[in-house]
């Protein structure tokens, strides 16, 4: 008997060995399906260029990413507002794959697809240990991995930050997981320092105090009327007062990085103003997004890279949004008792889209595909969860529900790889984004740029004469088609345009050298002096202007003032080539002119001011600036050499 027991409890502990590697073997195989079919479906992206929409800011024209890992550069990571963000984690990770790689696109697109990937590991991981429901966390994360919605953040190498955000997300989620299965104070620890380190990426990541009280609900079952969705997870609901200072340190976090982030966005004038677009009407659009970002999630169709704002949105259409939002809120709130996923996916997908909904607007897009990066997967549980109950019914329910679901997989993957090609370079983007999208100034803008690089002008001309047309206030895109029309020939259209982009952007410095540079080119040297000296009055500390001005008082013999106008473009870059180059210029001219008038001070003996000077003089300084290719009129050398003069007469006495 006592043998029988002794064999039945190592039979039961032989069961138990086979039952948990067998589930570990599950998770093994099915980890490694979603990371292939990842890897296969948006391999491609390998073999693309750079998108230039917003890349040459965050990789490929950053100075500070070329320099590599330096201290400056590390150090600049951590106090950089560029691009109306603080994100030094990101930051980093550009510097890293710059320093490995140089710029390579293809493996700055490897590294974002591995970070997918990672990511949707990492998801699938969370889901099977909270729910304890592994086809179902699978399917979850094979969604994930492979909607069209979330090209955008893998491919668009601009939007790493996406995937590091995900990244510390979901390392925020396990963590959380481990602290209220082990009640172990550095999971606590673990999930705050890796919402830090989130928020440090993307800003997003803010709701997550919120998704973690959410998740409390359901699976993990913490809070009054929420139950466990993992039966084996034992955990015991903490009163509630508990489960809330639990958040409080993430929540005071939140509120620091929030303000900091919300200034810099506001200092840089990257936050619409309420003149700009009214409050109403940020709420209209709002309600509006959540429902297009539903229609998008199940009819993933006419995707691009930009969508700007419409028209104002009738009272009528907001209404009808808010109402469905409302009704799908009351009946995911009516469920809750019985199915605890629809409620807690509804807030999943609500919740986290708070912060990009456009109630704080950022930006001229009215949504974005990269938005629902996170909060997709909030629909994505309420759709699994909703069809495993219903394939539960019967089996001839389950069959139909498998084969319609296998066949959705597979029509996705096909429309994801078809979105993923038109990534392949700006100009297909652009153009597939213009082909669905009506009045888009910032494609326009940017399909523009990119034929204007390739030297195609006339074509460049008519998107941003189209960028013109739909936003006449963008100071860029007059520039722009001021150069298109200055490299065309039509030299008073081009002065017309730039002279636009200045009165719309005091500060735009590259207007300003552009209109001076052609006012200098069609001879009106003048209009020239007066643009820089107008621009230098609202930026008095750039060196190109400085430098610039300086060469133009150079053809008009004012070597005086150029010379100090090149000192203090040095003094605010003491490494500006071109303004020391000027400077010895300016050196070498005026040392041969001295020559010049030392040799003939008897020529000179007698000539009175308002005498006219030997022609030989005049001859003889203005060949001096020709051989240093400084164009300059007897009139102006007439006027030099009345200035100059008096300086040897001053050396004898």
């Amino acid at each position: 008997m006592f043998a029988n027991a002794k064999y039945n409890a190592g039979t039961n502990r032989c069961k138990d060995w086979a039952a948990a590697n067998r589930d570990m073997l599950l998770k093994v195989i099915i980890g490694t399906c979603l990371a292939t079919a990842t890897y296969v479906v948006f391999f491609k992206v390998v073999r693309f260029d750079f998108i230039s929409m917003d890349t040459a800011a965050y990789v490929y024209d950053n100075p500070h990413l070329k320099a590599g890992f330096t201290l400056d550069s590390v150090s600049w990571a951590f106090t950089s507002t560029e691009i109306s963000n603080w994100h030094p984690v990101t930051w980093l990770s550009h510097m890293a794959d710059v320093a490995l790689f140089g710029l390579h696109a293809g493996a700055h697109h490897h590294t974002s697809l591995i970070l997918h990937i990672v990511n949707t590991l990492l998801l699938f991981l969370f889901l099977d240990a909270a729910t304890g429901r592994l086809w179902r966390a699978g399917l979850v994360a094979l969604l994930f991995a492979l909607h069209p919605l979330h090209v955008e953040s893998v491919v668009w190498v601009a939007e790493r930050k996406d995937l590091l955000c995900g990244f510390f997300f979901f390392c925020s989620l396990l963590a959380y997981w481990k602290y209220v299965s082990d009640r172990g104070f550095k999971w606590y620890v673990t999930t705050f320092c890796s919402f830090i380190l989130g928020f440090m990426a993307k800003p997003m990541i803010v709701t997550l105090p919120f998704l973690l009280l959410v998740l409390d609900f359901w699976p993990l079952g913490r809070i009054a009327g929420g139950r466990p969705a993992n039966p084996a997870l034992a955990v015991q609901q903490p009163p509630v007062k508990s489960v809330l200072m639990e958040k409080v340190p993430m929540l005071l976090a939140t509120i620091g990085m929030s303000v900091l982030v919300m200034n810099i966005q506001a200092h840089s004038g990257a936050m619409t103003t309420v003149s700009e677009l009214p409050v109403n009407e940020r709420f209209f659009n709002a309600l509006l997004s959540y429902i297009l970002y539903l229609r998008d999630t199940f009819w993933p169709f006419d995707l691009c890279v930009y969508y700007p704002l419409a028209p104002p949105i009738r009272k009528e259409i907001a209404l009808l949004a808010l109402t469905g939002i409302g009704l799908l809120s009351a009946l995911a709130f009516s469920l809750r008792k019985k199915f605890g996923w629809a409620l807690s996916g509804w807030l999943w997908y609500l919740g986290m889209l708070v912060p990009v909904i456009g109630i704080i607007q950022v930006g001229a897009q009215s949504r974005a595909d990269r938005y629902m990066y996170l909060p997709s997967i909030g629909i994505y549980l309420i759709l699994v969860w909703g069809l495993a109950t219903l394939a539960e019914r019967s089996k001839a329910v389950r069959i139909i529900t498998v084969a319609v679901g296998v066949l959705a997989l597979l029509i996705m993957a096909l429309i994801t790889s078809r979105q993923i090609d038109y990534w392949k370079n700006s100009e297909t983007l652009y153009r597939q984004a213009l082909a669905i999208t009506e009045k888009n100034s910032v494609i326009h803008y940017n399909l523009g740029l990119t034929l204007y690089r390739q030297d195609r002008i006339s074509e460049a001309k008519r998107h941003f004469t189209a960028a013109v047309e739909y936003a006449p206030g963008d100071s860029q895109s007059h520039y722009m088609l001021g150069l298109c029309l200055e490299r065309l020939g039509q030299t008073e259209g081009a002065i017309s345009y730039l002279l636009n982009a200045c009165k719309l952007n005091n500060n735009f410095i590259d207007a300003y050298i552009s209109l001076a540079s052609i006012f200098r080119q069609t001879g009106r040297v003048e209009a020239a002096i007066m643009t820089y000296r107008e621009a230098l009055e609202k930026s008095p500390e750039a060196p190109r202007l400085h430098n610039n001005l300086a060469t133009s008082l150079v053809t008009r013999g004012n070597l005086k003032e150029a010379k100090r106008h090149l000192e203090r473009a040095l003094a605010y870059d003491p490494g500006n080539q071109k303004a020391m180059q000027n400077r010895r210029l300016i050196e070498h001219i005026e040392n041969e002119i001295s020559e010049t008038l030392q040799k003939n001070q008897n020529v000179l003996v007698g000539v009175l001011p308002g005498d006219d000077y030997p022609p030989e003089i005049i001859f003889t300084i203005k060949s001096i600036f020709i051989k240093y290719r400084v164009m300059i009129s007897n009139r102006n050398v007439a006027e030099l050499v009345s200035r100059k003069i008096l300086i040897p007469n001053t050396e004898r006495q």
